[in-house]
């Protein structure tokens, strides 16, 4: 537990400040300098804590992190992943051991996480004191993001040019959600370079009553195992991913089922690595539910 936290008082004087209500500015420096609060501001913040710390409910923590959303400050997950973004930038790393300290703090986040992302953003606008191996490591993971994201864009763009016609009317972009995090990927699907396609729980479901007669996890593993053995094979798109796996699942339908004459396939380094990160992932977040069991603990008696 941090025994202190601090903010810059011109935070005060910041409009979007101002203007994003009592709540959620409560939140945010709860978030800032609260008893599970860290140096880069990303960490497990549980809405139970959240809730028996201020007695409000689920509802009114929800409508909280959507003001702190829309006013830029605050990014969250799903799975309870909180990002203040603006803390960092207040308070870079002072010295190398404090910059030590922050790489440990960046690597402890969920590699799956959408956060991930926008803190390495965060962290390569403020480097100092912050190792070079570092840098470059993160600097490496931003750029395969902006890739996947640019890759994603021309896709779109493609599809609708081959889709909408000219009298249509211009499509109109979504509000981003409030949860930036997805689920971890059952599997990734190797592409060629170092990217990667994930397929999802809910990809595995939909096939389910697609191929009845296959066994899809199976399938996929023997997909990737024929993959891993004909990398000059792997696809180079995203749409050609997806291709790839109804094809090969469509041809395990055909033969009436999964490949049975095809060995089970060792498990690929990449998908030994997201076990891995997700056992990690598990005992962090069982660590936090025990703080968070202590901290209640602790509060209630400092009332009583």
């Amino acid at each position: 537990m941090r025994n202190f936290g601090q903010v810059r008082s011109r935070l005060w004087y910041h409009p979007d400040f101002k203007s994003m209500g009592t709540d959620a500015q409560l939140l945010l420096l709860f978030i800032d300098t609260g008893p599970l609060s860290n140096s880069i501001g990303c960490y497990r913040l549980p809405d139970a804590l959240i809730m028996d710390q201020f007695g409000w409910t689920q509802e009114r923590v929800s409508k909280a992190y959507r003001n702190g959303f829309d006013r830029g400050f605050l990014l969250r997950g799903k799975d309870g992943w909180t990002l203040s973004r603006h803390l960092y930038e207040q308070f870079p790393a002072a010295n190398a051991n404090v910059g030590k300290n922050i790489e440990k703090q960046f690597d402890e986040i969920p590699k799956w996480s959408g956060l991930v992302k926008h803190l390495a953003d965060i962290l390569l606008a403020c480097p100092q004191n912050l190792s070079k191996p570092f840098l470059n490591r993160i600097e490496t993971l931003s750029k395969g993001y902006r890739n996947q994201e640019q890759e994603k864009e021309q896709e779109q763009e493609q599809e609708q040019e081959g889709e909408v016609g000219s009298d249509s009317q211009p499509p109109v972009c979504d509000q981003p959600p409030l949860s930036l995090d997805t689920a971890p990927p059952v599997f990734e699907i190797p592409m060629t370079g170092s990217k990667v396609h994930p397929i999802t729980a809910e990809d595995i479901e939909r096939w389910r009553g697609l191929y009845p007669a296959v066994d899809i996890e199976q399938s996929i593993r023997n997909l990737l195992g024929w993959l891993e053995g004909n990398s000059q094979k792997r696809p180079a798109t995203t749409n050609g991913a997806k291709r790839r796996v109804t094809d090969w699942l469509k041809g395990d339908q055909d033969r009436g089922g999964a490949r049975s004459a095809r060995a089970s396939p060792r498990k690929p380094p990449w998908e030994i690595e997201k076990e891995r990160q997700k056992e990690a992932a598990d005992r962090q977040a069982e660590r936090t539910k025990e703080q968070t069991r202590e901290l209640i603990r602790e509060m209630r008696e400092g009332a009583a």
